[in-house]
């Protein structure tokens, strides 16, 4: 273990090292064992290629000094100039972080949403059973993070994999039933899909539990942007994509007055929104809004004023 500004990491320094030189393998191609030491090719001078290793690094403290160049300054600094970012080490710190600190993950609190989800309608498809998904009923402080609520993460079953370090999102169909579980890299912005799913309007089934029928509903890319409606109690659902032609079916079954396309404010979601738009005005007598972003941000990025002032912002599309 070792302590860098007061914070304890489950690793040594010369782990750090390796793990550094293997992200970035032109660097720290020599680490040499000195006793109290490390010492290594100094990635500050000469392209980091010197023949003879001049930078040492504390072993307790993380300290490094190069006695040629006399580049000097604690492990997060070490770490972000490395990556070539001169940020006085908070890239350093954030990566120590994401690589090395424990965090506590803990039970789900016990939320009574009045609802059984043991029996639920079958179909003749194949589901993830109640077991499986019993492994990830945790909460991880990533969740918190995005600004998820306790309520939503009991309502979408939102849970954590320990083994892979994933937050997982089960995705139902309008039964209740999983069909599979998507997950999200807690450490990068990895999302992963079984292979070859088909991607169904995630929270449908959230939707038509709702003791009412919705007066709208928007629909996002992101479960994260989605999930963080409903923390507004905006009912919500994600593509997790710009919507294929299963999913615009879907949407035009949905009981509601409105739909509200809040697509990501690019190119990409741009033409998704039109696409999703003239299905919907071709199939149903529903009418379609649209939202103007106040900068390039997500939904789930902007805080809770700046996400009630584009709930605000609705228009016809």
């Amino acid at each position: 273990m070792i302590t860098v500004n007061n914070i304890n990491y489950e690793t040594d320094v010369i782990s750090v090292l390796h793990d550094i030189h293997e992200q970035l393998p032109n660097i720290l191609n020599v680490i040499k064992d000195a006793g109290e030491n490390v010492m290594v090719q100094c990635p500050f001078h000469k392209d980091g290629q010197e023949t003879k290793p001049s930078c040492g690094i504390h072993k307790e403290t993380g300290v490094y000094h190069c006695f040629t160049c006399h580049e000097k300054g604690d492990l997060t600094e070490f770490i972000s100039n490395c990556f070539h970012r001169y940020d006085w080490g908070i890239f350093g710190a954030s990566w120590l972080r994401q690589m090395y600190q424990v965090v506590e993950v803990e039970d789900r609190p016990e939320i009574d949403l009045e609802f059984n989800r043991k029996n639920l309608k079958k179909t003749n498809y194949f589901y993830v059973p109640e077991m499986v998904l019993d492994q990830f009923r945790y909460t991880h402080p990533y969740m918190y993070q995005r600004k998820m609520t306790d309520k939503v993460i009991e309502l979408f079953d939102l849970g954590y994999d320990k083994e892979t370090d994933m937050i997982t999102f089960p995705v139902r169909d309008i039964y209740g039933n999983c069909l599979f579980v998507a997950r999200r890299s807690v450490k990068g912005k990895y999302f992963h899909y079984p292979s070859g799913a088909e991607k169904p309007l995630y929270g449908v089934y959230e939707i038509n539990r709702l003791p009412y029928d919705a007066k709208e509903i928007w629909v996002t890319e992101s479960m994260f942007n989605c999930l963080t409606l409903w923390t507004h109690n905006i009912p919500a659902v994600a593509l997790n994509g710009t919507g294929s032609k299963y999913q615009m079916e879907e949407l035009a079954k949905l009981h509601c007055r409105c739909i509200v396309l809040a697509l990501d404010p690019d190119a990409a979601g741009r033409t998704g929104m039109k696409k999703i738009k003239n299905y919907l005005l071709k199939h149903t007598d529903t009418l379609v809004y649209t939202v103007d972003y106040i900068d390039g941000r997500d939904i789930n990025d902007l805080s809770n004023e700046e996400c009630e002032e584009l709930i605000k912002s609705k228009h016809i599309f």
